[in-house]
């Protein structure tokens, strides 16, 4: 499904008091915009404002955007946005650390299991700050605002009910990118399968994988249930962001004052999406429970002990996938300061 935000032809004198730009500030150019979810995903609901604003403040800017991987899955966005067939996406930190190992980094057993609060505070600052800084260098694009964390990963099954990581032994289960994924689920003796998120549902119906690493409002926005998902084991492995970003070409090819109009945009548009991401997936859990998913909730103390057991594979993985070791190290001193390590 393709949804097209076109501009309008003129602005109005309320709109030029209000600072808006008119038309003839720049030629008119298009801002094609990749995403892999569907229309009602918290993403795209999200990035929709965003195109709603841009247009406003920029009218001769045509924003365009693809819905459901029409153009390309998320884990070629970065190239997209290299050769210019897309202007922007907004891909899962997961989708690029094969370009940029780093982004792997919000995946690290360090979080795993970790409350809400503390797993957010991490990724916000300097750390964050630094990480924006890598992506941009190694992907040649600029990013324009915070990043929209969808939520906690958890493990959701269609035939076996988890109620410990030892359940997870010989099971094959979906993720969505991202080579520390493998080697956690490798820990708990899981075989982890990668599968782009529209082939999910055929995926998990034909008993291709077992169950799926994603979250509640993921599992909503595709209806997952009817794909055979019947038990969720909310774990919390990682907080799984969505990164802004847009091909470098055409932000520099935009004026200042055009640039300082996208940056406002996303900063509006990821506002509401953060605020209503966490909303949106406490109802979705309770609309999975009312479809018929039965949820378990490991206590806090067996996902501490969990977490302890994978940080053994940490160093390791830092090591292999060419990690810098100096954010690692802030992140485990804050986690240590928190008594999570």
């Amino acid at each position: 499904m393709r949804f097209a935000v076109l501009a309008a032809s003129a602005v109005s004198c309320s709109l030029l008091v209000a600072g808006l730009l008119p038309p003839s500030a720049l030629a008119e150019e298009k801002l094609r915009i990749s995403l892999e979810t569907a229309p009602n995903h918290i993403r795209n609901l999200t990035v929709g404002r965003f195109a709603e604003d841009v247009m406003k403040r920029v009218p001769a800017l045509k924003v365009e955007i693809f819905h459901s991987a029409q153009l390309h899955p998320d884990r070629d966005v970065p190239k997209a946005l290299r050769q210019g067939t897309i202007e922007m996406g907004v891909p899962g930190a997961w989708q690029i650390d094969k370009i940029e190992p780093n982004a792997a980094i919000v995946d690290l057993p360090a979080f795993y299991g970790l409350p809400e609060d503390a797993a957010h505070g991490l990724l916000e600052g300097e750390i964050g700050r630094k990480l924006n800084s890598l992506f941009e260098r190694k992907l040649q694009v600029k990013i324009p605002g915070a990043w929209l964390p969808l939520g906690f990963g958890n493990t959701f099954t269609t035939g076996k009910e988890l109620k410990v990581t030892g359940d997870f032994k010989g099971m094959k289960i979906r993720i969505p990118g991202g080579a520390i994924n493998i080697d956690r689920y490798k820990a708990f003796g899981a075989n982890a399968v990668l599968v782009p998120w529209p082939d999910v549902p055929l995926a998990l119906s034909q008993g291709a994988v077992e169950g799926l690493y994603t979250t509640f409002e993921s599992v909503r926005s595709a209806q997952l249930w009817d794909a055979g998902v019947k038990y969720a084991y909310v774990e919390r492995v990682a907080v799984l962001p969505y990164i802004p970003m847009i091909g470098l070409g055409f932000w520099n090819r935009q004026k200042p004052e055009v640039q300082e109009h996208l940056l406002a945009a996303w900063k509006d548009a990821v506002t509401w999406g953060r605020a209503n991401a966490r909303l949106r997936e406490q109802e979705a859990m309770k609309l999975a429970e009312e479809k018929g998913i039965k949820v378990f909730r490991p206590r806090q103390e067996d996902l501490d002990t969990a977490r302890r057991a994978l940080l053994a594979i940490q160093p390791d993985l830092v090591r292999k996938m060419g990690l810098d070791p100096q954010i690692v190290d802030e992140i485990v001193a804050e986690l240590k300061k928190a008594g999570a390590v």
